[in-house]
């Protein structure tokens, strides 16, 4: 067996779960980000009286390790890091726009469309106005265009805007739809599930690539602003 803990809090629906290899054991989830803090250890500790299976037991654990919601991402991976500091088990780390790609993949496929070469598809999370975290993947997840933030009515748009043969998915599509030509793709509800994140946690933990656990940290893409301590601490506000 490799049993593995799957931890992801970096958007709106936290999830913990117990795999064996990219089988589900036993899994929890939660729709409400202002509880995801108090939400992962009680669900750890549920899925092991449910499965009988003990943390020691854990050959590694994989975290969703952003982009995402600011505090989620912490609490996700402080979690997870504290796990594997007392185990002494490795700590693995899923990008969350790779995940999103995946699920778009299978979506695209289960439309019965056809993947070429020149298919490429484009996650995008909603980062407040027209920004969005994206990156472009092809069908085989290698990335196109590493992650990065982008203002789609801006000058970097465009790369994704006029570009063909693009896939849109997820919640900060729904900005581009106006933007878009005719003909282009775009399925804003299509989010990732857990058989995504199975499957790529495992295929993680096969390669033995490991996260550093004294230097990993969220992968937030641009630093947290806090409006209300901006206004705090400016005079002029």
């Amino acid at each position: 067996m490799s049993l593995l803990l799957l931890v992801d809090t970096a958007t709106d629906i936290a999830r913990v779960a117990l795999l064996n290899k990219d089988q589900v054991l036993a899994f929890r989830e939660n729709s409400d980000s202002r509880q995801h803090a108090t939400f992962v250890q009680p669900a750890i500790e549920a899925l092991c009286v449910e499965t009988g299976i003990q943390l020691a037991q854990l050959e590694g654990v994989v975290v969703v390790n952003g982009p995402g919601s600011y505090t989620g991402l912490r609490v996700g991976l402080s979690s997870s890091k504290g796990i594997c500091f007392a185990l002494h088990i490795p700590l693995f780390t899923l990008n969350t726009l790779q995940v999103m790609a995946a699920a778009s993949i299978r979506n695209w496929k289960a439309l019965g469309n056809e993947i070429t070469q020149e298919t490429l598809f484009c996650p995008m999370i909603d980062a407040r106005r027209m920004e969005v975290f994206t990156a472009l993947y092809n069908a085989d997840l290698q990335q196109a265009i590493p992650p990065q933030a982008v203002i789609l009515n801006g000058p970097e748009g465009k790369i994704f805007i006029e570009r063909k043969n693009i896939i849109f998915s997820g919640n900060g599509s729904a900005k581009l739809i106006s933007l878009l030509p005719d003909g282009s793709h775009c399925f804003p509800e299509c989010m990732y599930l857990l058989e995504d994140l199975s499957f790529l946690a495992f295929e993680t933990f096969i390669t033995g690539y490991s996260a550093d656990l004294a230097y990993s940290e969220p992968i937030y893409i641009k630093e947290f602003h806090n409006t209300s301590l901006v206004k705090q601490h400016s005079p002029n506000i």
